[in-house]
């Protein structure tokens, strides 16, 4: 939408009506002609409307957070607290709260927009909450069921970051403890897929993006507030983790759903106990209706705002990256070519627009794309020697490198007589000023990169593997779990894996054919 300023009220739904006009047609049905031009009738539907909550109630026809009806979900009216202009979120029992419905809510908006005057639509709001959305033009449309309460707003931008003003006010987290929860923090190994603070904690918590304060919330503070916050403050926020962690799996049940419920209920009346109404945020009235997001629409994954969010301030990357994906999928396509029938590839390569791709990547050969069947068969079965040219998938390089170095001689020097003795041949890997077009060597040039991302996992500087070392009787192969140290790749793709083990410094690569 257009700036400099956001919509106001139902002025968003200038922009709404032809959206909704051809949500109309598509769910009438519109025809179409498929690859192999035979007619379709392609059909489509709103399925729900996820935003953060100034914007998902301008959207879909309700009042703001500062009404009196405040909640989309139910027919709870907020009366504010005496002596202030706060309204008064307290009280957190569910099985009171009266749901509005569609029927209702339809009634409410139609009655808003046949009003005569603003002071007649102002009334109604106070009383109903609502206000007429374009969306209700779609008979099918459910605006209370199918406006979502995002997750990534509702428990991580919201709760976890208000706890932390919270927390501050009781002077129980202070500069001075920050640097040693900081401290703390630093020593934690975070899974992949979760980001790590490194300093922000000690800077106050300042500018802390939302996967941050996700890792913050499951990961870091129920070990780093251990000796900050008093024992029954603690006790309270771990049923708030508890309940995120249930809630952000990538799978979940009925009962899972009901357990996190519970503990957000537990938490919410207890946090009204300990630091009193005034504290009690609208959010926390509405963490009790996410149970019911889940079970409308699964797991949190598919509709909270993490990957939408993604693309503000990145957009160009982003479709950089996105572009790169595709242009190298050929490569990926062609690598079952021995598994598929020649129609198949072909079909996938004509769907793909891939072919011309793959021919400019790979123009006298395709003996070097990456392989799945090999590559699994090679992490099941390590006594299954690898040939040391097998390629990787083009999306395991980032699109920047980081730095560009030549190994030292005497470091290359090991390195090319480890992998002469590792198989058994002075000849199939020879020196880099020897080599000759068509010949494997061991490359002397460094690439260095933070991480790489291979098969949906990502491995960087901290991450775990596994190496296989051979004991004293040169019998039994026994594996060790390492850290990685250094991830550098050579510019001929060699994977490069420098680790530490009993005082020794190792170099273990998987080579490539040169370019």
């Amino acid at each position: 939408m257009p700036g400099p300023k956001e919509a106001s009220t139902d002025s968003m739904n200038h922009y709404l009506k032809p959206l909704v006009d051809e949500l109309l047609e598509m769910y009438i049905g519109v025809e179409m002609t498929d690859s192999q031009n035979r007619k379709i009738v392609v059909r489509a539907a709103l399925m729900c409307v996820a935003c953060d909550i100034p914007a998902a109630r301008k959207t879909s026809g309700f009042t703001g957070h500062m009404s009196t009806c405040a909640c989309h979900k139910c027919q709870r009216q907020f009366t504010t607290i005496k002596k202030t202009s706060k309204l008064d979120y307290s009280g957190f029992k569910y099985s009171n709260w009266v749901r509005r419905t569609k029927t209702m809510n339809l009634e409410h908006a139609v009655s808003w927009a046949n009003a005569l005057n603003n002071t007649e639509r102002t009334r109604l709001e106070k009383e109903n909450g609502t206000r007429w959305s374009e969306l209700h033009r779609l008979s099918y449309f459910d605006p209370v069921r199918f406006t979502v309460i995002d997750p990534m707003h509702n428990l991580y931008l919201g709760t976890a970051k208000r706890m932390i003003q919270i927390w501050r006010e009781c002077n129980y987290i202070n500069e001075k403890n920050q640097l040693t929860m900081q401290e703390l923090a630093n020593g934690i190994v975070v899974p992949c897929g979760y980001a790590r603070i490194t300093k922000k904690i000690a800077d106050g918590f300042s500018f802390m993006k939302a996967d941050e304060w996700k890792s913050w919330c499951v990961i870091y503070s129920p070990f780093v507030l251990k000796h900050v916050l008093p024992a029954k403050n603690l006790e309270n926020w771990i049923l708030f983790v508890d309940a995120c962690r249930l809630l952000t799996k990538p799978s979940i049940n009925d009962k899972e759903i009901d357990e996190a419920h519970s503990k957000l209920q537990l938490f919410c009346t207890r946090f009204q106990t300990l630091y009193g109404k005034s504290a009690v945020t609208p959010n926390m009235h509405l963490h009790l209706h996410l149970g019911e997001c889940v079970h409308d629409f699964g797991p949190i994954y598919a509709f909270w705002l993490f990957s939408f969010e993604r693309y503000n301030g990145g957009f160009e990357s982003t479709m950089m990256k996105r572009f790169l994906e595709i242009t190298y999928i050929g490569s990926f396509i062609q690598s079952f070519v021995n598994h598929l029938p020649q129609f198949a590839i072909d079909f996938l390569h004509r769907i793909s627009n891939s072919q011309d791709q793959l021919a400019a990547l790979h123009p006298s050969s395709t003996a070097s794309t990456f392989s799945l069947s090999d590559f699994v068969e090679y992490s099941l079965n390590p006594r299954h020697s690898a040939l040391g040219c097998e390629p990787l998938p083009p999306s395991v390089f980032p699109i920047k490198l980081d730095q560009r170095i030549t190994m030292c001689k005497g470091h290359y020097e090991c390195l090319l007589e480890f992998y002469r003795h590792a198989y058994g041949s002075h000849d199939l890997f020879d020196h880099y000023s020897n080599c000759e077009s068509n010949q494997i060597f061991v490359n002397n040039r460094i690439e260095k990169m933070k991480r790489i991302s291979l098969l949906g996992q990502e491995y960087s500087s901290g991450s775990y593997f596994r190496a296989y070392y051979l004991e004293n009787n040169n019998k039994y192969v026994t594996p060790f779990f390492q850290v990685i140290l250094v991830c550098p790749l050579l510019q001929t793709r060699v994977y490069n894996i420098k680790y530490q083990s009993n005082g020794f410094l190792f170099y273990r690569e998987i080579c490539y054919e040169p370019p």
